[in-house]
């Protein structure tokens, strides 16, 4: 991909209309760059297809680039570790993960579905063994 190419070719829009779409687009899938100005101010650009996705990744790539720069600018070292943002939150990272341990342990429907586990194979079964949820489950168990 080559970034540097020959100077465009300026047109007036009244050239680009007398020329027709037919041979701008001509024009632009053999290489050439053509700008159309209106009053002296470029308004258009047509380029080919290979020149607009050379020109999208190099676009990408100065994002990117500078959202590095953005972050080395502003980024100072510091980090905040997940009990501190959960404090901060007001809540205890001891008593979320308590009520996680009794929500997962519980025989309560969770989010409509019983209490499911993986089974060895990656299926789905609910508290009876069954692969439906305890409300669907009709084996008596």
């Amino acid at each position: 991909m080559t970034a540097f190419t020959t100077p465009a070719h300026i047109l007036s829009v009244t050239e680009a209309a007398s020329r027709g779409v037919s041979k701008l687009v001509r024009s632009a899938e053999h290489g050439e760059n053509l700008v159309v100005q209106r009053h002296g101010q470029s308004v258009a650009a047509v380029v080919s297809m290979q020149r607009l996705e050379q020109i999208e990744k190099i676009e990408e790539g100065l994002r990117d680039s500078l959202l590095v720069l953005a972050r080395l600018g502003t980024d100072t070292g510091e980090r905040t570790d997940l009990t501190e943002v959960i404090e901060q939150f007001g809540f205890d990272k001891a008593e979320l993960e308590a009520e996680l341990d009794n929500d997962l342990t519980s025989d309560s429907e969770l989010v409509g579905f019983g209490h499911s586990l993986l089974d060895a194979a990656g299926g789905i079964q609910n508290a009876k063994g069954c692969r439906v949820p305890d409300w669907a489950c009709a084996c008596g168990s």
